[in-house]
């Protein structure tokens, strides 16, 4: 039976449809989730590495069935523009706790390369309340990474800090200031340059 349930995933894998794979997880509760997490391991080794459609949906149906500290550690780049919006409604579509312990693993482990852009996921569910703010003082030190605009090229188009920051009210209020107390942020003394151009955009941003 359970082999039976899986094709559909199996299906959408053969395909190379990531989307389709997200679809299907996102109505499903944890239960249902973990019959299938078995499966889409075995689907995620046979696949590998690389830049296709398949490692795509079979990374996502690994993503979507792990729990929280398995998909922590699970290193999921996918090739196209919509990976982060297909790993935001994965994480969304789990329940509060799952949520929540992701959210605190990953500012935990902030400055892994596995971590990489799963930050501001972590910051926009804080903002509209789906988490409650994480503990992990790495929930502070990845600010200083993510929310400036690293768009590149560089244009005139990238918005200054100073611009976010007037739209980051109450992290502003709650966060900023252990900023500075913090020695993994490189805000302290230490490191001069980046020190003073945060200055310069928190000056700008009042």
């Amino acid at each position: 039976m359970a082999d039976d349930a899986w094709q559909p995933f199996a299906k959408l894998i053969a395909k190379g449809d990531a989307a389709g794979v997200v679809a299907l997880l996102e109505p499903l509760d944890e239960t249902a989730r973990k019959r299938f997490s078995t499966q889409a391991k075995r689907a995620a080794k046979e696949v590998g590495w690389g830049r296709s459609g398949r490692h795509d949906a079979a990374h996502a149906a690994q993503f979507g069935t792990g729990g929280p500290a398995a998909s922590v550690r699970q290193w999921w780049f996918l090739s196209g523009d919509d990976a982060g919006p297909l790993r935001e409604r994965l994480v969304r579509s789990r329940p509060r706790a799952w949520r929540q312990e992701w959210a605190e693993r990953v500012c935990s482990q902030v400055g892994d390369a596995g971590t990489w852009g799963q930050w501001e996921l972590v910051h926009g569910m804080v903002q509209d309340g789906a988490i409650d703010r994480p503990e992990s003082q790495g929930y502070v030190v990845g600010a200083v990474a993510s929310l400036p605009d690293w768009s590149w090229p560089r244009s005139a188009a990238a918005r200054p800090l100073a611009d976010i920051l007037r739209g980051e009210p109450a992290w502003l209020q709650r966060d900023l200031w252990e900023l500075f107390a913090i020695e993994e942020t490189g805000l302290t003394s230490a490191d001069v340059e980046r020190l003073t151009a945060w200055a310069r955009s928190l000056a700008g941003a009042g």
